[in-house]
This record gives structure tokens, C-alpha cells and sequence, in this order.
């Protein structure tokens, strides 16, 4: 899609912002595709899969007199997903907060325009003023993370109890995605993990959104199954930038808990990451999550960031 440099948005929209004669020129508009990738190294906490695996990263800039004063990222993500960055805003503090509130107004307009259901930004926890200016556009609902990270090493497995007998690992195929769809949805039931977010989203999305993560290899989104039924999943995500995998998910239906099968699914986890010759496995765990903190403490990770998620539902997309 062809981005002009047009205007998206006009100044002083929202209630509220400085009077507008501290900016009278100001104007938001896209950077041109042929400026995206020079600009965006300007962008600070821009992920290496930012821009592609069929995602597409657009910029939206803040200008005065054709002098650049603020600058947004959109990472738009199969799935109906958005991921914000920035804002990064090169003005005084009086006029800061106006710049940046009218940048993430005009990304609101532009995610409408391309029905994305959810939109969130990753910030640093406590981060002031980011954090009040996405609350005040929208981004209301905060969810607290752990990034931890495990380091891999031979002999990279610690003692884990005897996995159940006639558990069996199921990899992904076109063919079974329903079967992943449904185990995806069951697992939702009773978990601790981000409850805000529960059954707001078409599975669908959610998982056409974890294939984005990276490129995408079915061998490292399985099953478990046990018993003649499908129990839980594990979907991890290549980084190959980074040099480690991703836990992106990892789930099981609620009468599955407590019996050994998270442990089980970390220490398989942790066997295919080796067997791509990678030596760190990554997860990002909600703060508020107990049990998974429990259990990723348990086998060897560690936090290395605390981060606080900002994220906005947008109903014209139901």
C-alpha cells in the first residue's frame, strides 16, 4: 500500500490538548515507503520481526515547518493486530505530550481504517509520560509482564519426573488446525494468564498471530495428547535474529493443571530449541500469573526485563 506524505489527522482534535497556537502548523501524515526503513532506525525498542513474516511496519511522522518533532511506529500483524512504537518526540516538554497525543490519535484513525481489533505497546513498567499518553488515547488496559529467559546448556535438561504414560507430542499440520483452534480456546478457561484479555478475540486471529512471531516452522507448534484426547498445546516461535526461540503459548484444558504436564511441556520445549542449535529460550509471563512464575522459576529461568503491556479494544471491529 502506497503512503503519502498526506495528512491523517488534524491538529488539536482532542479535548483537552494545548491551545493550538503552540503548533499551528503542525501536521501528522505517513512517511513515504521509501523512507520507512531509514527513519525507523531512529525508533528505539524496534523488534528485529518488526516489518516482516507478514507483518508490515508503517511510520506516522509529527512535523512543524517541515522540521520532524515526533515520530510513531505501527507494526500491523496478521491476526488484526497492531503493535505500537514510540512515540519518540524531539520538542520541548510543554508540547510534548500534544505531539505524541495527536501521533496516536491518527494511529487510532489508521488502525480503524484497517479493522485491526487490538492494539498494544510494550513499555518500560512505570514509564512516564508514554504510559498516560496511551491511557489517554485508549490503551487502558495494562497488563504487567516478566520477560525471562533460560540460558541452554549440555546437558541442558535438569531432573524432571517421568512424563505420563501414552503422552504423546503432535506436530502441526494444515490438516489438524481445528484441533489446535479448539485445544487453543479450552485452555482459555480458568487461566491466569492475562484474564483481560480472555475470549475478546477470534482464535483465528489470535492464531494467525503467534505464526507471525517468526519464521514459521509447524514442527515447533504441537499437541499434547493423552489419553485419546488433546490435553494442551505449546507453540514456540523461531528468533533467528536474536539467536533463541519463544514460548509464545503455552496452554492446557483446566482439569490438566497441577499434574506435571507444564514441566513436561518446558522440558520438550527446551529439546526442540537445542535441536535447532539455539541456546536461549524466551517467554514473556503476565506478573499476576502465580503458577506460571512458579513453574518457569522451578526449571531455570530467570527475569531479565519488566515490562508493562497498554492495550486498546477496538469495538468497530466486532
Amino acid at each position: 500500500m502506497k503512503e503519502a506524505d498526506c495528512p491523517l489527522h488534524p491538529p488539536s482534535a482532542m479535548v483537552g490538548l494545548m491551545p493550538p497556537h503552540h503548533l499551528s502548523n503542525l501536521k501528522i501524515a505517513a512517511v513515504s515507503e521509501s523512507q520507512v526503513e531509514r527513519a525507523a532506525a531512529s525508533l528505539e525498542g524496534l523488534g528485529t520481526s518488526f516489518g516482516r513474516y507478514g507483518r508490515e511496519l508503517s511510520l506516522l511522522q509529527a512535523t512543524d515547518s517541515d522540521r520532524r518533532l515526533g515520530l510513531l511506529g505501527i507494526d500491523f500483524v496478521p491476526g488484526r493486530t497492531a503493535s505500537l512504537i514510540g512515540p519518540e518526540i524531539d520538542a520541548p516538554q510543554e508540547i510534548a505530550g500534544q505531539i505524541a497525543r495527536e501521533l496516536l490519535m491518527a494511529a487510532r484513525g489508521l488502525l480503524q481504517q484497517r479493522r485491526v481489533s487490538l492494539g498494544q505497546v510494550l513499555l518500560d513498567r512505570q514509564k512516564e509520560p508514554e504510559s498516560t499518553w496511551y491511557r489517554d488515547c485508549g490503551y487502558d488496559t495494562r497488563i504487567g509482564v516478566d520477560l525471562l529467559v533460560r540460558t541452554i546448556k549440555e546437558p541442558i535438561l535438569p531432573p524432571f519426573s517421568c512424563p505420563p504414560e501414552g503422552l504423546q507430542w503432535i506436530e502441526y499440520r494444515q490438516a489438524n488446525r481445528a484441533r489446535f483452534l479448539r485445544v487453543l480456546g479450552d485452555s482459555y478457561q480458568q487461566s491466569q494468564d492475562c484474564p483481560a484479555l480472555s475470549g475478546l478475540r477470534d482464535l483465528e486471529d489470535v492464531l494467525a498471530g503467534h505464526a507471525a512471531g517468526g519464521p514459521f516452522r509447524p514442527e515447533l507448534w504441537q499437541l499434547l495428547h493423552l489419553g485419546g484426547e488433546d490435553v494442551g498445546c505449546l507453540l514456540l516461535c523461531e528468533q533467528p535474529q536474536a539467536a533463541q526461540c519463544e514460548i509464545t503459548y503455552l496452554g492446557l484444558l483446566p482439569q490438566f493443571r497441577r499434574h506435571g504436564l507444564g514441566s513436561e511441556a518446558i522440558r520438550h520445549a527446551l529439546g526442540l530449541v537445542r535441536d535447532l542449535g539455539y541456546h536461549r529460550l524466551i517467554v514473556a509471563v503476565d506478573v499476576e500469573n502465580e503458577s506460571a512464575q512458579r513453574l518457569y522459576s522451578q526449571r531455570s529461568f530467570i527475569c531479565f526485563s519488566r515490562k508493562q503491556v497498554q492495550i486498546c479494544i477496538f469495538p468497530f471491529s466486532q
